[in-house]
């Protein structure tokens, strides 16, 4: 925890640093666009103008006639040569800037890198808080009644208490103990019994599967049967029905074969011309 405090100490600082030189190259940036935009390849300064030896031989005069001393100040301040000005061009201003961005990038270099080393830190804690929820999920679904080795020859550590002078000491091995003899005969006994009643469970299961398949099985043979039945009276209905029918139609051929044998001349094959009536007509001859 101190580490990150310090390392988030670290990143601050390289910040504001990195927010200073942000704001200088700005004004540089700033201050040169301003003179471009003027027209200006220099800055002026303004010094106090020196005065050469003519200078001083002209305004011995002027000092003989008061009233032109403001005249001849001005002439002496005119004609003086100025001195020597530090220039400052623009490829200056463009060192500047390309040395603050080298600098800017540098900082930005070291930030990079303490949030690497930052990262790879919690990477490893991280990585431990995992080991460590492992291994107490492990603890945790290990079975609570299982039998412990005998922790003997422990040696007395931090925090344990002392026996009084002429007592047996306390043994935390007592506590750390498996179950008893006692405890270790119900738990089999449980064991015992939960597997019969499992074994019982599973047969039970299989019977019940079993009878249910012999009753389906059962089922489809007596709709299979029905089915068979069903068809096969139908086919005798059918079958008595067409011998009906054939009986009729016999029969009744018969009568109208025996009617027309007779003579009466109604029957099926009787004369087809009609009888001429022998009452003569009108005009009969």
């Amino acid at each position: 925890m101190l580490n990150c405090f310090r390392l988030e100490g670290e990143i601050e600082a390289c910040a504001e640093s990195a927010r200073d030189m942000w704001g200088w190259r700005a004004a540089a940036k700033e201050m040169a666009a301003a003179e471009v935009s003027n027209g200006m390849h220099k800055w002026t300064v303004h010094i106090p103008v020196r005065t050469s030896g003519r200078g001083k031989r002209r305004m011995e005069p002027a000092q003989a006639h008061p009233e032109e001393d403001d005249f001849s100040q001005f002439l002496s301040q005119e004609n003086a040569a100025p001195a020597a000005q530090p220039e400052v061009t623009a490829e200056a201003l463009l060192r500047v800037v390309a040395e603050s961005s080298q600098r800017q990038e540098q900082l930005l270099g070291k930030v990079c890198s303490l949030l690497v080393s930052l990262d790879e830190k919690l990477g490893r804690i991280a990585s431990a808080q995992e080991r460590l929820e492992d291994s107490l999920h492990r603890a945790a679904d290990a079975p609570a009644g299982a039998a412990r080795a005998p922790v003997s020859g422990q040696v007395q550590q931090r925090g344990a208490l002392v026996a009084p002078p002429g007592k047996p000491g306390y043994s935390a091995a007592g506590a750390q103990q498996g179950p008893s003899p006692e405890e270790q005969r119900l738990q089999q006994e449980r064991l015992a019994a939960e597997r019969l009643r499992m074994e019982e469970e599973n047969r039970r299961r299989a019977e019940e599967m079993n009878r249910r398949r012999e009753e389906e099985e059962r089922r489809k043979r007596e709709e299979e049967e029905r089915r068979r039945q069903e068809e096969e009276r139908r086919r005798e209905e059918e079958r008595l029905r067409k011998e009906e029918l054939g009986k009729k139609t016999s029969g009744l051929m018969s009568g109208l074969l025996s009617s027309d044998s007779g003579g009466s001349g109604g029957g099926l094959f009787g004369d087809d011309a009609p009888k001429r009536s022998s009452k003569g007509g009108l005009f009969d001859d």
